[in-house]
């Protein structure tokens, strides 16, 4: 990517430039956003014994978080159209860094569960108002395709690496760290972005205020009924309402929208193949991704012994495959077009799934362990970088804010499947092998194994997605052309 790139914001003047910094910036803030989601996994232990809190409580601290993030996306992305990109940016940032600072210095679990549920209210103003400022700020061809690649690879390795970092800041330091780390790098942001992000100008629309409150709320019941069914089971009589209220939630959703002249998701949105077929392939791969490394932490800390530190490094190779395999998705995307690179990253997903179920209770770190989590950071590299471009491919200003918060809200709810059929899965087979007298490492093997090969599926169906023929768009004009990467 060239030092400065042009804006394409005729607000801040023709040929305006601003820093070289202003995407590594945007990207920064979507690693901390999407690193949130996982870092608290690995210290949870150590929070339940500082703080009194049990198994629920430590759910809630977990998974709190990802209610409101994934709950608020849809939304968060259509402040960013009226409101303004930039600003709903930078307010995000002030809410998630306040929000970061008190969960380090809460005294409860009731405090640090409270803050937590503002932290995904800050995240779900960041990540879509990140995206569509790339989308917006850089000229569409291949500076728009390295950009919105290199935020794709950011929002990988902050998916991978959380069980990392959280590992290290616990072992080393403090639970209390997993979340103070955000606030320095809140307040470089806070202090960088007015002086290198420009300011693309609103959409010329009103907030569709019925269609943003019932989409939020389908999205929070819906991610509220999966984390339930996590621990509860499908079965239990919370999940099951929740489940009902979201059909209702989501067929008034529906009607809303179809009755609006400013939808808050446009119809046409769906129209465009290459967005629709993105927010799928997206949701599956996450619907792999984060359950296998929420089964893998378990398997690590309950049954091999690890340490928090210990479990934390196992990650490191995984975050090296993000790495290597985002470097290797931005050049063979002109070459070979995304959705060969997401074919890839799906196959590698796939295969770690598969090669996971051969881990038990006497696990090898090198024979076991180690090719599926290389195979796991290359399948998040690949397909975050490529289902990134895919998605915003052909999408004007006017569409950005929208499309960004349908592609960040299919990951977290396919996130959110996957971890509650796993758990489901996990906890059935292995409370039921605990009952029939086998010891408890074996009976959590038991449950892990078809755990990891059912959630191998979604990651298959990817993988079949990926190559499946595209739908024709409509021509898109010269100022919204399509990114060159994509075939």
């Amino acid at each position: 990517m060239s030092d400065t790139i042009v804006s394409a914001d005729p607000a801040a003047g023709q040929g305006k430039r601003f820093s070289r910094y202003a995407v590594p910036l945007i990207c920064l803030a979507q690693f901390i956003v999407v690193l949130d989601a996982t870092i608290v996994n690995v210290a949870l232990p150590s929070i339940g014994r500082s703080l009194h809190v049990g198994g629920s409580g430590l759910a809630w601290i977990a998974d709190g978080y990802v209610l409101t993030f994934g709950g608020l996306l849809l939304l968060g992305g259509g402040l960013g159209d009226v409101l303004g990109k930039r600003r709903v940016f930078l307010s995000g940032i002030v809410v998630f860094t306040a929000a970061s600072l008190a969960c380090g210095l809460a005294g409860s679990g009731a405090l640090l569960v409270a803050a937590r549920l503002v932290q995904g209210v800050g995240g779900a103003m960041i990540s879509p108002a990140a995206i569509s400022l790339i989308a917006t700020m850089v000229p569409a061809g291949r500076a728009r395709t390295s950009a919105l690649a290199l935020y794709g690879a950011m929002g990988g390795l902050g998916a991978m690496m959380g069980e990392l970092l959280g590992g290290i800041l616990t072992g080393e330091a403090s639970w209390r760290w997993v979340f103070g780390v955000n606030v320095p790098v809140g307040l470089v942001l806070l202090i960088a972005a007015p002086l290198v992000l420009s300011t693309p100008p609103t959409i010329p629309r009103r907030l569709n205020v019925l269609g943003a409150l019932l989409g939020t709320a389908t999205l929070i019941t819906v991610v509220y009924a999966l984390i339930r069914a996590g621990d509860q089971g499908w079965g239990d009589h919370g999940t099951l309402a929740a489940l009902a209220a979201a059909i209702v939630l989501v067929a008034g959703f529906v009607v809303a929208e179809r009755l609006s002249a400013q939808p808050i998701v446009p119809v046409h949105l769906f129209a465009n193949g290459s967005t629709l077929r993105a927010c799928l392939t997206y949701l599956l791969v996450f619907a792999f991704g984060y359950p296998a490394k929420f089964l893998l932490t378990r398997l690590c800390q309950d049954v091999l012994g690890y340490s928090a530190l210990r479990t934390g490094l196992l990650f490191l190779p995984a975050g090296a495959a993000i790495v290597l395999a985002t470097l290797v998705a931005r050049r063979a995307l002109p070459r070979i077009g995304a959705q060969a690179v997401a074919f890839a990253g799906a196959i590698a997903s796939v295969v770690s799934g598969l090669w996971l179920i051969s881990a038990g209770t006497h696990a090898s770190y090198l024979v076991n362990l180690l090719v599926p989590l290389i195979a796991l950071g290359a399948g998040f590299g690949l397909s975050a970088v490529s289902n990134t471009v895919l998605a915003m491919d052909g999408l004007g200003p006017a569409e950005a804010g929208a499309g960004a918060g349908l592609f960040t809200t299919s990951g977290q709810i396919g996130g959110a499947l996957g971890i509650a059929a796993a758990t489901s899965i996990a906890s059935t087979i292995g409370t039921h092998r605990m009952l029939s007298g086998s010891a408890v490492g074996d009976a959590l093997v038991a449950g892990f194994r078809p755990a990891f090969a059912v959630v191998a599926v979604p990651a298959a169906a990817a993988a079949v997605i990926s190559v499946l023929p595209r739908r024709a768009r409509p021509a898109a004009t010269p100022a919204d052309s399509p990114n060159s990467a994509v075939s």
